[in-house]
């Protein structure tokens, strides 16, 4: 069987932990993903930033997949998708801290 590869985000930049008097705490410094996936293919993501962020990923169960604190450069994957379902992938900074970053994610 061919494995083929399903992009569930476009490589996407944007600044983490913007200033912005609108969001709660004045912060934009949590960024959440959210994928609609399939069982039994695995779970792949890139993230690179400019500053230090953390990194979760949750299953379709809602536990933590994979979590990594002050990374800058982070290839996750295979995370083994085990029931159709939601999947999340969440980025994180300090209030305060700034960081641009690039990330995309996908299946296989």
């Amino acid at each position: 069987m061919l494995k083929r590869k399903k992009v569930l985000l476009q490589e996407t930049e944007f600044e983490l932990g913007k200033f912005d008097m609108e969001a709660e705490g004045m912060y934009r410094n949590v960024e959440a993903y959210f994928f609609d996936v399939r069982p039994n293919r695995g779970f792949y993501a890139r993230v690179e930033a400019s500053s230090p962020i953390d990194v979760g990923v949750m299953g379709t169960d809602g536990f933590n997949l994979s979590f990594n604190q002050g990374v800058t450069d982070l290839s996750i994957g295979p995370l083994p998708i085990k029931e159709k379902g939601n999947m999340s992938l969440v980025l994180g900074t300090y209030p305060g801290n700034r960081s641009n970053v690039k990330v995309s994610a996908w299946m296989e």
